[in-house]
């Protein structure tokens, strides 16, 4: 009997990239009358990429499509009082997912590591209202403003599974070394709202010296599940476990937080 060795070659191949991106934008501007406008506008721009997993045919495919849109109304009662009203959105969708028939990720000496199916989603909006007034009278320029924000927050991903096996035989033996389960995070509807308000007033006192006086109020909300199924951790509140009831705040926000401000501008005369 005659044995020879034979080097056996090593296959590779190039997976394509695709990579394809549109992007839109739009804007109309109305005039109602000489003291009343308005405009609109809408952007958005949506990315999807499929990149090789280095497996067969396994491929990730990424989307981003980010997208915002502004409505004003800009309305002038007088040459010394205009009031400007706006509403706009802002959004962020994600989404990331291996394409693969394996369900598991399966790791074993001097092979290829298979990957396992898994997803991940996200999804952010955020609503503002703002409105702005500014009157001019005598030698008073006063300002006044407010902001309602409203951010709502969804993400969640898939189960995934890692199988290890530390040695070929172990594989051929079905001797299963290691097992990781990520388990399935569900879609989380986080959900806040946050105010801010000012006014504001600039009086020239002389031609030289301006007086500024304000006071802003702000007030960051806490976010909470929609559907309640959040459980904060605190040792503090919550007893020896630590995990509080379904619906718990995460914390307690502030209600009273008043900030003044107070300037003084003079200008020396030449």
């Amino acid at each position: 009997l005659e044995f020879r060795r034979v080097a056996l070659p090593i296959y590779a191949g190039v997976g394509k990239q695709i990579q394809n991106e549109d992007a839109e934008m739009l804007r109309i501007d109305h005039h109602f009358s000489d003291r009343t406008t308005a405009f609109l506008r809408f952007n958005e721009d949506s990315a999807i990429t499929y990149t090789p997993l280095g497996t067969l045919l396994d491929r990730q495919k990424s989307l981003a499509k980010p997208r915002n849109g502004v409505a004003e109304l800009l309305h002038v009662f007088s040459p010394g009082l205009v009031n400007e009203f706006k509403f706009g959105f802002n959004q962020a969708i994600a989404e990331t997912a291996n394409l693969t028939s394996q369900p598991d990720t399966v790791s074993v000496p001097s092979f290829t590591g298979l990957n396992g199916y898994s997803t991940t989603d996200q999804d952010g909006t955020t609503f503002g209202w703002i409105d702005n007034l500014n009157w001019v009278a005598g030698r008073h320029n006063l300002k006044a403003g407010m902001e309602v924000r409203r951010i709502q927050m969804n993400e969640g991903n898939s189960a995934t599974t890692t199988l290890t096996y530390a040695s070929l035989q172990n594989f051929q033996n079905n001797v299963l070394d290691s097992a990781s389960v990520l388990a399935t995070l569900p879609l989380k509807r986080m959900r806040k709202t946050s105010e801010f308000a000012f006014v504001q007033d600039e009086f020239k006192v002389t031609p030289n010296l301006t007086l500024n006086a304000g006071l802003r109020y702000q007030f960051f909300g806490v976010f909470h599940e929609a559907d309640n199924r959040a459980l904060p951790f605190d040792f503090l509140t919550c007893g020896p476990g630590g995990y509080c009831p379904a619906g718990s705040p995460f914390y307690y926000p502030k209600h009273d937080d008043f900030d003044p401000r107070l300037g003084i501008d003079r200008k020396s005369v030449v």
